[in-house]
């Protein structure tokens, strides 16, 4: 009876070995799976890049009244884009959830962190949709405008969806607030948590504008102005402005109805600058200057195109009640030249100028040291190794720089 209870004892003492042995296998992810998990979050993150490059390049891109399908087309093309975007974001949330038990727990944090990421990206995207749809609102028929509110306000409900997801993650790790090795990671998840919050009441306010605006160009108007310094080089298909100059530009807001306009607000693009009126009288106009400077910001020493456009808002005041008017500004480009050292492009040598070489001190001493300098100024053919200095009045235009245009 003895033996029979210690070997009674042993096989409850295997028994628990084996379910805590299995409990410890189970409690860590596999590598290749964690891996997989970090490559398709990997992934998603290079979409958004891919995404964002397209966005500016429709911001730098101006669409003129007879290409307004064009312009329809490709913010479709950004919206189905976008959406995507939000379902492999979710995609992503399914699978770490699917495997949370099994993650340790800064394994946990760290794809918090991750998928916190992503929605601040997500939110972003979801904003440049909204310039776009803006910058387009009033140039589109009233069904064109129904189907990309339907759109946008389709795409505001879903973020809501991944928001909520985030917020279950937060209740799944509360407890690392008590451990003093990860109670820094809970607090910095609460600040994202609320700034994640605070994007989304911004996106649903922006909504709320569209829905109630109406497009009134005869009631108020807006004119965006630009005046940069421009230089236009030899055989350029156009101007350009050399990269740090400073560019000036206006907005004019007039109320051209017979009714005064109450809480003007004015956003300039570019910038993000508003500005406000208070109460704009019938036949009077509000400017506001916008002081900035010519660059690149997705690309160096290149050229590139620079897009700028604004928009207001403002109760019109009437007996009947008030209602709400948004009109836009026309879009205004600059092409910018931030090449080699931010000078105009056709100043620099290239292979196969011919240039006037300005002597310099050292030069004239060694010209002397070995018989003296035929004449003052000595033409140079430029090759790929010779380095010197050329104004623009030396090069001689009867050969253009071969590359200039494609930097």
């Amino acid at each position: 009876m003895k033996w029979d209870r210690l070997a009674m004892r042993v096989v409850v003492c295997f028994f628990v070995l084996a379910v805590v042995s299995t409990c410890t296998c189970s409690a860590q992810l596999p590598t290749n799976r964690y891996n997989s998990i970090e490559s398709y979050e990997t992934l998603l993150k290079m979409q958004v890049d891919l995404i964002k490059s397209f966005e500016t390049l429709l911001k730098n891109t101006t669409f003129t009244e007879v290409q307004l399908n064009q312009s329809s087309k490709f913010l479709a093309s950004f919206n189905d884009l976008a959406y995507r975007q939000q379902r492999g974001i979710y995609s992503f949330e399914d699978l770490v959830t699917y495997n949370w038990t099994e993650l340790s727990t800064q394994q946990k944090i760290n794809f918090t962190d991750s998928y916190e990421a992503l929605l601040h990206s997500e939110f972003s995207v979801l904003s440049s949709n909204e310039d776009l749809l803006k910058r387009e609102f009033c140039k589109m028929d009233h069904n064109n405008q129904t189907t990309f509110l339907n759109e946008f306000e389709s795409r505001i409900k879903f973020e809501k969806v991944l928001l909520s997801k985030f917020e279950s993650w937060l209740h799944y790790q509360q407890t690392i607030e008590m451990n003093t090795t990860t109670n820094a990671a809970w607090f910095r998840f609460l600040d994202s948590f609320e700034s994640l919050i605070r994007e989304q009441s911004m996106l649903l306010s922006s909504f709320e504008d569209l829905a109630k605006s109406r497009c009134d160009t005869n009631l108020m108007s807006l004119k965006l102005s630009v005046d940069q310094p421009i230089y236009v080089p030899p055989n350029a298909p156009t101007a350009f402005v050399p990269c740090g100059t400073p560019v000036t530009y206006s907005l004019k807001v007039c109320n051209n109805g017979t009714t005064d306009i109450q809480n003007v607000t004015i956003k300039d693009y570019l910038s993000g600058e508003n500005f406000v009126v208070d109460t704009l009288a019938p036949n009077n106009c509000e400017t506001f200057t916008i002081n900035s400077i010519a660059k690149c910001v997705d690309c160096t020493n290149c050229t590139c195109k620079v897009s700028d456009w604004a928009w207001a808002s403002g109760e019109v005041v009437t007996t009947n009640g008030n209602y709400t008017i948004t009109v836009y500004s026309t879009q205004q480009t600059i092409a910018v030249d931030c090449g080699k050292g931010s000078t105009p492009y056709n100043t620099r040598p290239y292979p196969g100028a011919n240039l006037i070489a300005q002597p310099t001190a050292q030069s004239v001493q060694n010209q002397q040291e070995n018989g003296g300098m035929n004449s003052e100024n000595t033409k140079v053919e430029v090759t790929k190794s010779t380095e010197v200095t050329a104004k623009a009045q030396n090069i001689q235009d009867s050969k253009p720089c071969p590359t200039c245009g494609k930097k």
